[in-house]
């Protein structure tokens, strides 16, 4: 393969210098135990966004415990890669590369060594995290995505576990553990008879882990999403999106306590467990079931962020940490994708009225619905309905549980025109209560109704008002000199509301 350096006087790519830093691209490498990983951020903001995502899965622990130095064929695959991922990065015009090394690199006696290596092949500084800011950066990772996360984060990796309190997104007491699934072994009886023995009495000295029962276990981490894979397959779950799924603890303990004895053949009949999980994977379940033990935990959330995300998270300021994810990511594909401009939000006030008695968070999820509710405007006219709703199902979306996006990608589906009868919905439909379902169909005819009377222009809905009668109906009256009358089609959208109005109303009642 031809090296992929530049030729002499050759210069890659350079972002704009008078971008201001937030609205540059930058980057993330993880130089963890197990696997190091090449993130690019499109920027810095509430909402993380992603535009190149790569993994190579190196083993630097492997063996490391024996030796306490990292294993010498995955440094020099590490090497080789991060030597490619700042080449991809140079390519691509990013120049703020922050690369962090977690517990491998911390714990080795060769780990100063490899830094300067790296230092030498790259030209760029490698930040060794301590254990506390490791599952500071986890946590933070799980805050971004999960606001209101309540309970203990535990990010498992090949080297360490780290476990951390949050209390509705405040971060609390942390500790880290030698407890990473390559320095644990269970291979045989014996070995994994030892390994139980080391993980119960390192839990067992965090004093404040089982303190308040009852709450969630945030789970972070490749080895525990593959678990999380396992669950969705077997369960015959609707929504194959890892990040958000939860369950009630007692339930994902009847399967770690499966998956941990099985057979390495056995695992391999699990489509959804890629190859090189399955040596690790009975130790995972291993170890989160003991962690759900010890922890008390009542239900299980997995969560596909974590120290990448939380080291972004942990530049933001406290009043962009303060800013609500869904609105900013919402807001953000609008003005990126949408056809015109800020109308989502002239929706969100002219539909208001259907919505008289909605809570701080229903009114959150319907702004986010009005925002993304043009998202499928390119698609051919038979399939945006479907496409819209595969679309906002499947997105990356931060601050939205699969009920959220469930509720977003429905409304989104009836906004352009779909029916409840297709395949595609019903399939992911139980997954929304029943009243929910109820009143995403009204927000979807609202919308609906809301497009074809205006056409997109912003002052025919200043010239209209939809208004909500006591007798559960909608009215719509149009100004004296509006510009744009209505029409047969307006009469139709505006009938189909009713007839969703009228569904919801008898059914709360």
């Amino acid at each position: 393969m031809k090296s992929l350096r530049r030729k002499p006087g050759a210069s890659a790519p350079a972002q704009d210098p008078s971008a201001p830093p937030q609205l540059r691209r930058e980057a993330v490498v993880d130089i963890g135990s197990n696997s190091i990983r090449l993130v690019i951020f499109e920027r810095i903001s509430r909402s993380l966004v992603p535009v190149f995502n790569e993994k190579v899965l190196c083993g630097l622990a492997r063996g490391m415990d024996a030796e306490g130095k990292l294993n010498e064929e995955g440094v020099e695959m590490a090497l080789a890669n991060l030597y490619r991922f700042v080449r991809l990065c140079e390519a691509a015009g990013v120049d703020d590369i922050e690369m962090l090394a977690t517990a491998a690199v911390r714990d080795a006696s060769n780990g100063p060594g490899f830094v300067e290596e790296v230092r030498s092949r790259t030209g760029k500084e490698v930040r060794v995290l301590s254990g506390e800011e490791e599952a500071r950066f986890a946590a933070y990772g799980v805050v971004a995505a999960m606001p209101d996360a309540d309970g203990v984060v535990g990010d498992l990796g090949g080297g360490s576990l780290e476990l951390i309190s949050v209390n509705q997104g405040r971060l609390g007491a942390s500790v880290t553990l030698p407890l990473g699934l390559l320095r644990l072994s269970g291979d045989s009886i014996e070995a994994r008879d030892e390994a139980l023995k080391k993980i119960d009495e390192a839990l067992a000295q965090v004093d404040w882990l089982g303190s308040q029962p009852g709450r969630a276990f945030y789970a972070v981490g490749g080895a525990w999403r593959s678990l999380a894979k396992v669950h969705i397959e077997q369960t015959n779950y609707p929504l194959h999106v890892i990040h958000g799924y939860r369950k009630p603890a007692p339930e994902m303990q009847d399967m770690l306590g499966v998956v941990s004895r099985l057979s390495k053949r056995s695992l391999s009949q699990f489509s959804s467990v890629s190859k090189r999980r399955i040596d690790t994977l009975p130790m995972a379940a291993t170890v989160l079931s003991r962690v759900l033990r010890a922890s008390k935990a009542k239900q299980i959330v997995f969560c596909a962020y974590g120290l990448r995300e939380g080291s972004r998270y942990d530049k933001l300021t406290p009043e962009e940490r303060a800013l609500d994810p869904l609105a900013e990511m919402a807001g953000e594909l609008a003005r990126r994708e949408g056809r015109f401009g800020d109308l989502g939000s002239k929706l969100f006030d002219w539909i208001a009225p259907l919505f008289p008695e909605e809570s701080a968070e229903e009114a959150r999820l319907r702004r986010a619905a009005c925002l993304l509710s043009d998202v499928a405007w390119r698609e051919h006219p038979d399939y945006r309905a479907e496409q819209a709703y595969l679309r906002l199902l499947r997105q990356p979306m931060e601050g939205a549980d699969h009920e959220d996006r469930t509720f977003l990608a429905l409304s989104c589906f009836v906004r352009y025109g779909g029916g409840l009868g297709n395949k595609a919905v019903a399939s992911v439909r139980e997954l929304l209560p029943d009243a929910r379902q109820r009143q995403a169909v009204v927000l979807g005819c609202a919308l609906r109704l809301g497009y074809t009377l205006s056409g997109g222009a912003e002052q025919v809905l200043e010239e209209s008002k939809l208004s909500f009668g006591n007798d559960g109906t909608a009215d719509l009256k149009l100004g004296k000199n509006a510009w744009v009358p209505g029409g047969d089609v307006v009469e139709r959208r505006l009938s189909a509301l009713n007839k969703a109005l009228e569904n919801r109303e008898n059914k709360s009642g």
